[in-house]
């Protein structure tokens, strides 16, 4: 009798059997796991912090400084100058062209044919020249000559009176005048004709001839 031995086949590996992990391995994953995700869910949970405003655009172009808007209001009002030019107190009754000065000598009168004093001044014009006041005054007297012809007299305050000889005016006693204004216009002096026209005119302070132009020239 025949005696075999049943040889028993060897154990083939198992196709494609995975590698156990071991389960301490998988637990600390999963741990690592699990605290990611929850650092990740207090992150978000944490305010955002504010951002920084953008930072305003800077027009290089337009960085030139403003003139300051506060004006120091000095309240320098325009200054009106009203140069209020005062009037004078004399001026000319007629024209600038002295045909005779005043002087404290007498003098050859050639109309009269004689020496006399001409303590007075003459202004030459024409026939029907304007003829003003010398000042501010008020009118003492108005008369006609027969030497010195249509004659004025103005009282000009401060005891000062002038005479006008070779005028002819519509004014009368008592009317005031202002320096300037026309009193009349001019008619020759008859005891000076041989002068040429003229307007004669004397003035005194207190009763004392005094020069006309030197009055006007103060």
């Amino acid at each position: 009798m025949r005696i075999t031995h049943r040889q028993t086949p060897p154990t083939a590996p198992e196709p494609n059997k995975k590698k156990r992990i071991p389960a301490l391995v998988i637990a600390l994953g999963a741990a690592v796991i699990g605290g990611i995700s929850l650092l990740a869910t207090l992150d978000k949970m944490q305010p955002a912090e504010p951002s920084d405003p953008p930072a305003a655009e800077v027009d290089i172009t337009t960085t030139k400084p403003k003139p300051s808007t506060t004006r120091t209001t000095t309240t320098t009002r325009p200054t009106t100058t009203t140069t209020q030019t005062a009037e004078p107190l004399y001026v000319l009754p007629l024209s600038n062209n002295v045909v005779a000065e005043f002087g404290t000598a007498p003098v050859w009168n050639e109309t009269l044919q004689s020496y006399r004093l001409h303590q007075a001044v003459d202004f030459g014009g024409e026939i029907g020249d304007k003829v003003v006041a010398i000042a501010d005054a008020t009118v003492l007297s108005v008369g006609q000559d027969t030497l010195w012809g249509g004659q004025l007299e103005l009282d000009c305050g401060y005891g000062v009176v002038v005479r006008y000889s070779g005028v002819t005016t519509d004014l009368t006693a008592g009317e005031t005048v202002k320096v300037g204004q026309a009193v009349g216009t001019l008619s020759g002096v008859p005891g000076e004709s041989e002068g040429g026209v003229h307007l004669h005119v004397e003035m005194t302070a207190d009763g004392q001839p005094i020069d006309v132009m030197k009055a006007i020239e103060k």
